[in-house]
């Protein structure tokens, strides 16, 4: 359900480069923003995967997709390219701050079971998300208004959240390098 908010983001920032848009933003915006989002959340990654052989992973990916919601619920309130391009950089480093830690957790529970397993699952999981998610938002635009299929994404994070700390038990998942 993660994957679900993320896949949302992707596929329905350009509308906000719509005739109809408030905001005004063009295409290629929509691209830079876009192309931004995922920069961010490449170079993070590493200072935060340090970060989460120190502190609790599970509370990591919680709070970075906590912050992922967060964001998606703001970006119809934004009313221009600054809004939306901060909007949008603040919820890649959410997303950097959630992933390494995911990751690490799937490959804990893989040395315990089957690595190929866990990674699988974890993989279809999130492909899953992303390939549902647009149907499954755009429906309820098409029952709504527009701004509607990010709260659905934010929905669906909220829930991908709850199912995540529902799941995952409590332990030290964390090496505590000094």
């Amino acid at each position: 359900t993660n994957a679900m908010g993320r896949s949302v983001l992707f596929a329905f920032l350009p509308i906000l480069a719509g005739p109809d848009s408030d905001i005004g933003l063009s295409m290629t915006l929509v691209g830079i923003i876009l192309t931004v989002n995922v920069l961010t959340i490449s170079f993070l990654q590493v200072p935060f995967g340090r970060l989460g052989d120190r502190v609790n992973r599970r509370t990591l990916v919680a709070v970075g997709s906590l912050i992922d919601v967060v964001i998606l619920c703001m970006i119809p309130l934004a009313g221009s390219f600054v809004e939306v391009f901060g909007l949008i950089l603040a919820g890649s480093i959410g997303r950097a701050f959630s992933l390494p830690s995911a990751s690490a957790m799937v490959v804990n529970e893989g040395k315990k079971y089957s690595m190929g397993s866990a990674m699988g699952s974890y993989n279809m999981a999130m492909s899953l998300g992303i390939a549902v998610g647009p149907v499954l938002a755009g429906a309820t635009g098409n029952l709504s208004i527009e701004d509607s299929v990010f709260y659905f994404g934010a929905a669906m994070g909220l829930l991908g959240i709850g199912m995540f700390m529902h799941y995952t038990r409590e332990q030290d998942q964390c090496t505590k390098i000094p």
